[in-house]
This record gives structure tokens, sequence and C-alpha cells, in this order.
């Protein structure tokens, strides 16, 4: 396994998952601006090519990944690749991120 070239944040956001098999609901347990790491009840194999969209905020509308990599997978938990997203989802997941940079206020 090659190391990360960026931090991943420790996040708890729900997600649906689509691909080649059945529609899945998990959640993203962590999140780096170019994957990120899922739960689910039923993983998605190694190798396969997802949709994931995430739910940053209640209030706020779905942010897509249109196209992501499963590279890895432990039991329940795999890791995805971010390998398209749209500029404007791009941005907001940038946004979000370095909202999780950010040391707490205080």
């Amino acid at each position: 396994m090659k190391p990360r070239r960026v931090l991943r944040y420790s996040v708890q956001l729900p997600a649906g998952l689509q691909g080649d098999g059945p529609d899945r609901k998990g959640t993203i347990v962590n999140l780096s601006i170019d994957g990120c790491a899922v739960i689910a009840e039923r993983p998605v194999p190694v190798g396969s090519y997802v949709r994931i969209g995430m739910e940053l905020t209640p209030q706020e509308p779905v942010l897509e990944i249109e196209l992501a990599a499963v590279r890895w997978r432990a039991g329940s938990r795999f890791g995805c690749e971010f390998i398209k997203v749209q500029p404007s989802m791009k941005a907001r997941l940038a946004e979000f991120v370095r909202l999780l940079e950010s040391p707490p206020a205080g």
C-alpha cells in the first residue's frame, strides 16, 4: 500500500453509493480532498467503481462524487479514491476539508 499524499479527517457523514451492484447506504468515517473510508453493511468489492453522495450537513444539498475507485477493504470498511468530481462539487469538498483542518475556536 502506498503512503497517502494528504491527511484524512475523522467524520461521521451519511452516504449513498451507486455502482454495478445494488445501491448501498453507509457512513463516511474519514475524508480528504482525494478520498474517503466508508463503513457499510454491504461493502463494495475492491476494484469496483462507485458514485458517492455524501451529506455534509442536513441543510445542504448532497455532495456528489461522480466516480470513485474502491482501493481496499477490511471487513465492512473500505477506502475510495476520488477519480472524477465536478468543479463545483470539488470546491464544496475543499471548503469542507478546510473547515476540518481549522482548529476549534475557543
